[in-house]
């Protein structure tokens, strides 16, 4: 059976990115820095016990302190901060901070901006973390809407990647295009770290709320306090760098 030309291309992209020194030390960092993830989703969640705006100022200092730039909140309560590139496309990587597990997506993203931090990884694109609010509100997609259809950077997005509570191998994306190479770049990140890709439909609903015009794609954040989560970091970590690029 031959393998699709968009699997092709993706594993070669993996195995490159993966190959690279400074993505290899992002990579190793990952397995060092577990302790403050852990420390972080602690802290993040002990904070949301008291509801409000509490948490989204939290994840922002957080970033602030990443060193990142343009960060605020916006006028619906996300957190926003960039990671400048070279001048790529727009990628979007979001955490709900108010659905059930998300201080566990927003630990994963601080993990991840650290890790790229700590090799001195500098990406093609642009990328925009946002932490997302109104996932509890009656339209519980209102902050990543506001994103895509209000704020002032609309029309540069390109790509969305969001980070949810799922275990680390199950990913999903909109549009349902399993043999694209942006869902098999994700398919080959998880391969890469010995899980085997599990693709589901979950986040159909939520592109269709958020009317998407974008690629998407979601990845579990896993459980990050089970031997499994430095896994699902450096999967997520990988997906982000081979979707943005990075200057060699």
């Amino acid at each position: 059976m031959s393998v699709p030309a968009a699997a092709q291309s993706a594993d070669i992209l993996v195995r490159r990115l993966t190959g690279n020194s400074r993505v290899q030390a992002a990579l190793e960092f990952v397995e060092r820095d577990q302790d403050r993830t852990i420390r972080d989703m602690a802290e993040l969640g002990r904070i949301a016990e008291s509801g409000g705006s509490e948490t989204a100022q939290a994840f922002l200092d957080r970033l602030k302190a990443l060193m990142l730039t343009e960060a605020r909140m916006d006028a619906v309560g996300n957190a926003l901060a960039f990671r400048k590139g070279t001048g790529g496309p727009l990628v979007v990587v979001a955490a709900p901070l108010d659905a059930p597990d998300g201080v566990r997506s927003a630990a994963v993203v601080l993990a991840i901006v650290r890790a790229m931090n700590s090799a001195n990884i500098q990406t093609k694109s642009d990328l925009l973390f946002v932490g997302s609010g109104g996932r509890l509100d009656p339209d519980k997609y209102r902050g990543i809407k506001h994103v895509f259809h209000e704020s002032e950077i609309k029309n540069q997005i390109r790509f969305f990647v969001a980070i949810d509570g799922k275990s680390p191998q199950r990913l999903s994306s909109a549009p349902k295009t399993i043999g694209s190479t942006f869902v098999q770049l994700a398919y080959q990140a998880i391969s890469t770290f010995g899980l085997k890709p599990d693709y589901d439909n979950d986040n159909a609903e939520a592109s269709v709320a958020i009317e998407l015009k974008v690629p998407s794609i979601t990845i579990g954040a896993g459980d990050l306090e089970k031997s499994s989560s430095v896994k699902s970091i450096q999967i997520a970590l990988t997906t982000i760098l081979a979707i943005a690029g990075i200057t060699m």
